[in-house]
């Protein structure tokens, strides 16, 4: 299904104490757009649809959203930005009088200097963890396989079942480590994964070309509070 539109008619109205316009779905539907593209290396939780499930960031993306609409309306723009160009336009000898535009720093999309730029700011530095709490899954374009280590019987290692097709960032490049008993050793395999991501060290992992390796660090990245993605670091032999 396709994403839901951040904001409705009604929120328009109830946002510019107005009746919303004829257009207002086809408005609301383009400043959807200019905001995707302001937003594009933000990161926050969505669904399966691309829709954002964090309360404080549907109310801030509506807000944004309608801001960006009355700002429209106010300035006489249809939603393509040609109504901000001209402040005068005359024939016969062409006179073309520029209107100054607002630089938004989101490349060519230009939103509400105040108010949807204001909703937009406050989604990124309001309370708790709101815009990033884990490392997308689009980033995470490798599969791997995890037997999580129990430990050690009369038997020898023991391992839970494996997990398959778990996402993840793999770099395999030789760096050094410092293990859990203080030694520095050896990685050739760095894996990046959910921050849930259940693999202590001595854990088995199959890596996409194949090669079998054990976790010989695993570090649990986190910084509540700030807009940066929690994730898991797995070092491997």
């Amino acid at each position: 299904m396709p994403r839901r539109p951040y904001a409705t008619p009604e929120q328009l109205a109830v946002w510019t104490g107005q009746a919303a316009p004829a257009d207002a779905e086809r408005l609301l539907a383009r400043a959807g757009e200019d905001l995707d593209s302001a937003l594009l290396t933000a990161l926050y939780g969505v669904d399966d649809d691309g829709n954002p499930t964090d309360p404080q960031i549907v109310a801030a993306l509506s807000s944004a959203t309608c801001a960006q609409v009355e700002y429209w309306i106010a300035t006489g723009d249809d939603g393509t930005g040609a109504g901000g160009v001209w402040g005068s336009v005359s024939i016969g000898p062409v006179s073309l009088s520029a209107r100054s535009r607002t630089s938004s720093a989101t490349g060519d999309v230009e939103l509400a200097p105040r108010r949807a730029g204001a909703a937009l700011c406050w989604a990124h530095s309001g309370p708790g963890d709101r815009v990033v709490s884990r490392v997308p899954l689009f980033l995470l374009r490798h599969r791997v396989s995890v037997e999580p280590y129990l430990g050690d019987s009369a038997y020898g290692k023991r391992y839970g079942p494996a997990v398959a097709q778990v996402p993840a960032l793999v770099a395999e490049t030789v760096r050094q480590v410092r293990a859990p008993d203080g030694r520095v050793v050896t990685s050739t395999a760095q894996v990046i994964a959910d921050p849930g991501l259940a693999c202590p060290v001595g854990s088995r992992l199959t890596l996409p070309g194949g090669r079998t390796t054990t976790a010989i660090a695993v570090a649990h990245h986190t910084a509540p509070g700030l807009a940066v993605p929690a994730c898991t670091e797995v070092s491997c032999e």
